[in-house]
């Protein structure tokens, strides 16, 4: 698929929004199609692109393929990278096969794509390891901090062509390190932030005069990274509400609980948060009694 034609229909005149999944499988788990259900469900007026990888085509057959294709404002896109990103910033990068020799090669190729994305076309790219649990759309040229000394790079709200974005672009592809899962990712845009509003405190962001606004951790990360196990066991509905009052979306560290599998019915903070946000995946999980 061309590059222009991501984003070609009535949802992508102010803000696209953008989940790339980059491992080459040809379906969705029940957690990454409860991230594009949630995120939709919250934005009805915005384009929802679902980018996939698969070298043998989406299985278009697939249950929660099918559940999302019904959802008005979403679409679920077979990118060519090649086609993609040949002639950009980032294609010296990828042709060059460094990613290619990493052990988290498919995370560093969707670091690089989430950079491109934003800087040409604008709007928000998504973690698919999310539920999204209210609107988005009214927040602009925004980042989150994990922790007020680094700025998560999964979740992005920018402006077409916003010079921090391009920073980022540019800086990856320069120095690109395979070895390392965090510094081409939260790294990247923790620096070039401090560089581009010129602090050397994430906190000061505010007050930078730099049009760019970092939200606080709560936004998106109420349970912290080393917590993570708070999203897998029984809790209560008046926990949640406390734990979620104050969060647009929340990240569930794919990376620590991949391994993990989400039981139905034990009403844990992760269960509670899909039942509310992405109903018909919650369904689907119901009837096979986990999600991985």
């Amino acid at each position: 698929m061309e590059a222009h034609m991501i984003v070609r229909n009535r949802y992508c005149v102010n803000k696209p929004v953008f989940f790339v999944e980059t491992s080459s499988s040809n379906s969705l788990t029940p957690r990454q199609a409860c991230a594009v259900e949630s995120t939709a469900r919250h934005n009805p007026s915005l384009q929802i692109n679902v980018l996939m990888t698969p070298i043998s085509g989406i299985n278009a057959n697939g249950v929660l393929i099918k559940k999302l294709q019904n959802i008005s404002n979403v679409q679920i896109i077979h990118i060519n990278i090649n086609d993609l990103v040949c002639g950009t910033p980032i294609w010296n990068w990828y042709v060059s096969g460094k990613w290619k020799r990493s052990e988290w090669k498919a995370s560093h190729l969707s670091d690089a794509l989430r950079y491109f994305l934003i800087w040409k076309y604008g709007g928000i790219y998504l973690d698919m390891d999310i539920v999204t649990l209210r609107s988005l759309e009214h927040l602009r040229n925004t980042a989150i901090t994990e922790n007020w000394e680094r700025v998560a790079s999964g979740i992005l709200i920018f402006d077409k062509k916003h010079e921090l974005i391009r920073r980022c672009m540019f800086d990856f592809s320069a120095s690109y390190d395979p070895s390392n899962f965090v510094v081409n990712g939260p790294g990247i845009i923790t620096r070039n932030i401090k560089s581009y509003c010129d602090i050397n405190n994430i906190g000061k962001v505010s007050g930078a005069n730099c049009n760019v606004d970092i939200q606080p951790p709560i936004a998106a990360f109420p349970v912290p990274y080393d917590k993570w196990e708070e999203y897998f066991i029984p809790t209560s509905v008046n926990n949640i509400l406390e734990k979620f009052n104050s969060s647009y979306l929340i990240h569930v560290w794919n990376k620590y609980s991949k391994f993990s599998k989400l039981k139905v019915g034990i009403n844990s903070l992760y269960e509670l948060a899909m039942k509310e946000n992405c109903p018909s995946v919650h369904k689907y999980i119901q009837q096979v009694g986990f999600a991985k």
